[in-house]
């Protein structure tokens, strides 16, 4: 992990109030000063908050400071340490990163870090995805479900294929005439690969609707998988 020069400039650091929540802050005058530069506010999680960046059309997340972030010098070189909400989407970037033909998977450039006065920050740029439609949204999060019971394929597809609620047989019937059958299993198989990795580092499986979203063509795309 590298240092840069974040976009903030020194003359906006103040020390104010913290927000967001107790474990994950993030200094107001961070976000007055992006808005100042022409960030919109785009939304507010549990441990970030995301912004439209202008010229870019891309949204800039930044990751809150807290416990264990901080930076310390170690053999005489500066060192930064991140908390483990920062950790957890810093591994998930790169996961994205190392994973960058899986077109279920979203994009991230600008992986940095960067200092608010004496608290770290983690800061990434993601592509502008978009809310699925209703249906498809309910359908898909089941799908995840699914996929964390690790219910083999064709048994999803045909609970799905021939559900008795029409709606979810439209829904489906729509997904399968987006998505071949090959791109398809990806997209359940990265599910179940998401599901593992949430047991291996003991954090939870967070694949509801609200964090599956899609392109512009309507592929679906999985963000913010996990949570402490």
């Amino acid at each position: 992990m590298h240092q840069s020069q974040v976009i903030l400039d020194k003359y906006y650091i103040m020390k104010i109030n913290q927000i967001v929540n107790e474990e994950s802050h993030i200094d107001p005058g961070i976000i007055a000063a992006l808005k100042q530069k022409g960030y919109k506010p785009k939304g507010r999680g549990d441990d970030a908050i995301a912004f439209l960046e202008p010229g870019t059309g891309q949204i800039l997340k930044i990751f809150g400071t807290g416990n264990g972030a901080d930076v310390v010098k170690k053999n005489g070189k500066q060192q930064t340490n991140f908390n483990e909400h920062q950790k957890m989407a810093y591994y998930w970037a790169k996961y994205c990163d190392m994973h960058s033909g899986n077109k279920f998977l979203p994009k991230f450039s600008g992986i940095e870090s960067f200092h608010w006065g004496s608290d770290v920050y983690l800061q990434i740029r993601q592509e502008r995805l978009y809310d699925l439609e209703k249906d498809q949204k309910r359908t898909i999060e089941s799908m995840a479900m699914m996929a964390k019971r690790k219910v083999p394929f064709k048994t999803m597809d045909e609970k799905y294929t021939n559900n008795h609620y029409d709606d979810t047989r439209a829904s489906w019937k729509q997904i399968k005439e987006k998505i071949d059958e090959k791109d398809l299993r990806l997209f359940y198989q990265t599910m179940i690969d998401i599901s593992n990795i949430a047991d291996q580092k003991n954090w939870a499986y967070d694949l509801h609707g609200d964090n599956i979203m899609m392109r512009k063509d309507g592929t679906p795309v999985i963000i913010d998988p996990w949570a402490l």
